[in-house]
């Protein structure tokens, strides 16, 4: 028998609901930090926030198994400034750079030669 807790996502407030077994939606993230006893689940959305503020800082690159999960999830149905990417003004133009969170999600390298590109140089 499967359990459902209504609760509310404890970075923005808004409601969710979690299986709180391996059946959960948030299973099909990766882990990339345990979470603390005084903080509940997050949205969709926060979680894939964090997930990439947290994979994006990371200055030594993602574990194979990360990479590979983080594929599985396909591109998002819409981009998200600064988790997806972010906008950078060079030579009076504004300029879409993807994020290395957004790169790891296409699953595989475009060879554009992207400034965040997550995969390993053949």
């Amino acid at each position: 028998m499967m359990v459902q807790l209504n609760e509310k996502c404890s970075e923005c407030n808004s409601s969710i609901t979690c299986t709180a077994d391996d059946s959960c939606w948030c299973q099909a993230y990766p882990v990339l930090q345990e979470l603390s006893e005084d903080k509940t689940c997050l949205c969709k959305y926060c979680l894939e926030k964090k997930l990439a503020n947290q994979i994006n800082k990371r200055s030594s690159e993602v574990e194979l198994e990360d990479r590979i999960k983080i594929g599985t999830l396909g591109e998002p149905n819409y981009l998200r400034k600064d988790v997806d990417y972010y906008i950078e003004k060079i030579g009076g133009r504004e300029l879409y750079i993807f994020t290395k969170w957004h790169l790891l999600r296409q699953g595989v390298c475009c060879n554009n030669s992207c400034r965040h590109c997550p995969y390993p140089k053949e």
